[in-house]
């Protein structure tokens, strides 16, 4: 399928919208990975716990789902059908690390219902992305 010459507006919103997006998820990742013990020690104990209890293996995913949601972007920034199958890497990444952190790590149950308020939030903009990347294909705005 043929690339269209200039993307709809909607387009280049979208995708700069969700780079933005995948951005700070990369600044969030950064600071958690980064934090100070004095900053740590200025969370609620809950929170510090699960912090200190969180597997390397999780934080490798969180490392994963970031970067790949960033690059996913940038590939559609640029245009690349590629965006797809990197944005699906960093969804699958999202939805491992979401679901052990709320579910295997008891953050649901100890953080109490507003725990999933932001994973929520992470699950449905990674699909999005992914959704929204197949359509552009579909349209022909993704080529190479």
């Amino acid at each position: 399928m043929e690339t269209t010459s200039t993307p709809p507006t909607w387009y280049r919103v979208g995708s700069w919208m969700l780079f933005a997006w995948m951005l700070m998820g990369i600044l969030s990742f950064l600071n958690s990975e980064s934090m100070s013990a004095e900053a740590l020690a200025a969370l609620p104990q809950e929170m510090q716990d699960l912090m200190a209890a969180t597997p390397l293996w999780l934080r490798v995913i969180y490392g994963v789902a970031t970067v790949s949601g960033l690059v996913g972007a940038l590939g559609l920034v640029l245009r690349k059908s590629w965006s797809i199958a990197v944005l699906t890497v960093s969804l699958v990444a999202v939805l491992i690390q979401m679901s052990y952190w709320l579910f295997g790590m008891r953050a649901l149950a100890i953080l109490g219902s507003g725990a999933a308020g932001m994973p929520s939030v992470v699950i449905i903009l990674g699909g999005f992305a992914v959704y929204f990347a197949v359509v552009s294909r579909q349209r022909g705005i993704l080529g190479g």
